[in-house]
């Protein structure tokens, strides 16, 4: 007969169970949350705001004399506050994007395919992100009255810009580094099911001879 368990010994049953019963909750509720994230709206916005082109310089012509001219380039503001309000928009869907992968991770759940069919479009947004930014540096390199005073104007304007897209950015890559991450691991199991299969081939070859 085995002896009956001691009161210690149940009750790290009880918590064992406890925890795991906790731990499948919490499974469920991050295959829920990710599930009702709508990926495919994200990855639509994210593509149009990725199509809609950062502007470029302009050129036009100064009158130095009245028979000398010289071209400068015109770089534009590189986001209006109208786009900037969707980059955060975006940006704020790709932080909450960002949050539940990480917890999938840490579960050792997977990721919905849908995200490393998108790396595309992940890694022309980060590139977009940089292009602004290049742009609202040419646009603070303008020189004369003008210039000066509608940089004055927009300063928090292009503070603003530059820290959004930066924060974009950051999220975005944090993005891509896990559907990579992803994709690796899942190459590295399909290969070791491979380098597993030849060697089960192998042995039943030998065996049968």
């Amino acid at each position: 007969m085995h002896p009956p368990p001691n009161p210690q010994q149940q009750r790290e049953e009880q918590m064992r169970r406890e925890q795991s019963r906790q731990e499948e909750l919490i499974r469920k509720e991050l295959e829920r949350k990710l599930v009702e994230f709508d990926a495919h709206a994200f990855y639509s916005f994210l593509q149009e705001w990725v199509d809609k082109a950062v502007p470029k310089p302009i050129p036009y012509s100064v009158h130095l004399t009245p028979n000398r001219r010289r071209v400068i380039m015109h770089q534009p503001m590189p986001l209006t506050r109208k786009q900037l309000i969707e980059m955060r928009r975006i940006s704020a869907s790709c932080a909450r994007l960002l949050s539940l992968l990480r917890a999938v991770d840490q579960k050792g759940l997977e990721c919905p395919y849908i995200h490393q069919t998108n790396r595309i479009w992940l890694e022309r947004a980060i590139d977009k992100c940089e292009r602004i930014n290049r742009a609202r540096k040419k646009y603070l390199k303008k020189r004369g009255f003008w210039a000066r005073l509608g940089q004055m104007m927009n300063i928090f304007h292009l503070d603003s810009v530059r820290r959004d897209s930066e924060f974009f950015k950051k999220r975005l890559e944090a993005v891509l580094m896990m559907c990579r991450q992803q994709e690796f691991s899942q190459d590295l199991m399909r290969l070791r099911q491979s380098v597993l299969s030849r060697e089960m081939l192998g042995s039943g070859q030998a065996w049968g001879s």
